[in-house]
């Protein structure tokens, strides 16, 4: 029988090991090492062993392994551009007082649903507003998108964006995406020790800042 991981399930390599996101449970995490062997085994096409057949019957009894084909033959994240630089900032960039309150009341919503939705529970949400726009999508994309970003960051003299990823990406995905913007969220992932950490990005560019600490870790969620 062909076996695939389970839809409700995203996986990443990190490179040390495969880290797991239930959305649903708001839940990360790791297989012991047989586990991961089996896992790897079968999502790499490679040949198993009886004790490897053990353990993937495990999988299949908890669910991360399912009936159907394994797609990209390699244990892999989402597929997101690289990022390779923060969106400038400039002092010059004013927001207008409407782009700020707008910012302000979309931050503590987003600190609000956070805390109480899951994150299956949220990718709906975000999936459902996105579709809002309040700009046509002919407009200047960077002129709009440097004024939301300075907007955020004024909130951010408001509301702390420490350990704040997730709601602040959200309040910025949102906004962006309202003005006819092509963003996603990123949820990514680390280990030694393990961490997880949000932003938003434009292509290749980090439109909630400090590409450099995103880029220390794995995709492992997009929400476009």
């Amino acid at each position: 029988m062909d076996l695939a991981p389970s839809p409700a399930l995203h996986y990443c390599s990190t490179g040390s090991s495969v880290v797991f996101l239930d959305p649903d449970q708001n839940r990360y995490f790791k297989l012991p090492p047989r586990l991961e062997a089996a896992f790897r085994a079968v999502i790499l096409f490679e040949p198993t062993s009886s004790d490897d057949c053990d353990a993937i019957d495990i999988l299949k009894r908890r669910k991360i392994l399912v009936s159907g084909t394994a797609s990209s033959g390699a244990v892999s994240g989402p597929g997101v551009l690289p990022l390779r630089a923060d969106i400038p900032t400039s002092d010059d960039v004013r927001p207008s007082l409407i782009l700020t309150g707008r910012a302000l009341v979309l931050r503590v919503w987003a600190a609000s649903i956070t805390r109480r939705q899951t994150l299956g529970e949220l990718i709906q949400v975000i999936e459902t507003a996105a579709r809002l726009r309040t700009v046509p999508p002919e407009q200047n994309h960077a002129s709009v998108l440097h004024r939301i970003s300075a907007a955020v960051r004024r909130v951010d003299r408001i509301i702390s964006p420490r350990e704040q990823c997730l709601p602040r990406s959200l309040c910025l995905h949102m906004l962006c995406r309202w003005a006819g913007i092509d963003t996603c969220m990123v949820l990514g992932v680390r280990d030694d020790p393990f961490q997880a950490h949000c932003w938003v990005q434009s292509g290749g560019v980090a439109v909630s800042g400090d590409f450099e600490q995103a880029s220390l870790f794995t995709p492992i969620l997009v929400i476009a």
